[in-house]
């Protein structure tokens, strides 16, 4: 299983593994959920739901997906704004956004039409991926597939939450200057400089060790910098009550980092708690979760 390592621990591993194979002639069995990995494979077999959906070469799946993937951009329209649109089309099983535009899997061998407030999109074939094979098998509705793959943000129970102001008129939230954190010796964050808007999804993106806990433990007031400067809606975390910057930040843990001893309600609990929120306040929070993620029985 490769699942939950790292872009460059993933390089290195595949470099070993690959090793393996050629030069030692092992016979590797890998479980994978990245499409990219299977694409490596000599043989693979495809499972959703605990049904096979597909088996045989990589090289043949992909073959199934040709003539049906297609790159579509629409002038002034972004590929986040873009990708949910078309995912509600008829006659598209797949949207996937990329940095100029949006990749679609249709499903017969030209893209379908697109409504007319889209005005004239460019829309151009490109060579098909192992996700596109993927996707398909999945839309055609075999054993463990689906009819319709609900891609749209009311479908996947998400809104954007933007305040719809322009990037000029939104405030900065979090303002960090300089920000330098040593261990002994070993720097760990070495002069990190970056600031997050309101209303911006923001994203640190890093292999293992390159500083991304270090610096979330910075902002929530867990870890004292070295130096540098580091402020929360203006408000300075060195110079202020750090509870009650910690009380304007909402942390989430990785399932890794929660309590396995204790019920998912009694972890709920436990994080509210920790941001002082309680009473009805916090009763009405944990149901919404209950209801948003299906928890209830």
């Amino acid at each position: 299983p490769t699942v939950g390592v790292d872009p460059v621990s993933r390089r290195e591993l595949w470099e070993i593994l690959t090793h393996q194979v050629r030069d030692k002639r092992t016979t590797l069995l890998v479980s994978t959920a990245y499409m990219d990995e299977a694409s490596r494979f000599d043989r693979v077999v495809i499972l959703y739901n605990g049904h096979v959906l597909g088996e045989g070469k990589p090289e043949e799946l992909i073959e199934e997906a040709r003539g049906h993937v297609f790159h579509v951009a629409v002038p002034d329209w972004s590929p986040r704004k873009l990708e949910p649109y078309l995912a509600r089309v008829p006659g598209i099983q797949d949207a996937v956004g990329e940095e100029d535009g949006v990749r679609i899997v249709a499903e017969g061998m030209s893209p379908p039409p697109l409504p007319e407030e889209l005005g004239s999109p460019r829309t151009d074939p490109v060579p098909p991926r192992f996700e596109d094979a993927f996707m398909r098998r999945l839309a055609h509705g075999g054993p463990g597939g689906i009819r319709k793959i609900s891609s749209s943000p009311r479908d996947l129970g998400w809104q954007d939450k933007k305040t719809g102001l322009p990037d000029g008129a939104r405030e900065e939230s979090i303002v960090i200057r300089d920000l330098t954190r040593y261990f002994g010796s070993f720097c760990a964050v070495d002069h990190l400089t970056f600031s997050v808007r309101r209303g911006e999804i923001f994203g640190l993106l890093g292999a293992n060790g390159a500083g991304k806990t270090t610096t979330f433990r910075m902002l929530s007031g867990l870890l004292l910098p070295s130096s540098g400067e580091l402020r929360i809606d203006g408000q300075d975390v060195l110079g202020s009550y750090v509870a009650r910057i910690r009380g304007r930040l909402g942390y989430m843990s990785q399932k890794f980092s929660l309590y396995s001893q204790l019920t998912v309600r009694q972890n709920l609990t436990f994080f509210t708690s920790a941001y002082r929120m309680g009473g009805r306040r916090q009763k009405d929070r944990i149901a919404e979760i209950e209801e948003f993620f299906e928890l209830v029985p």
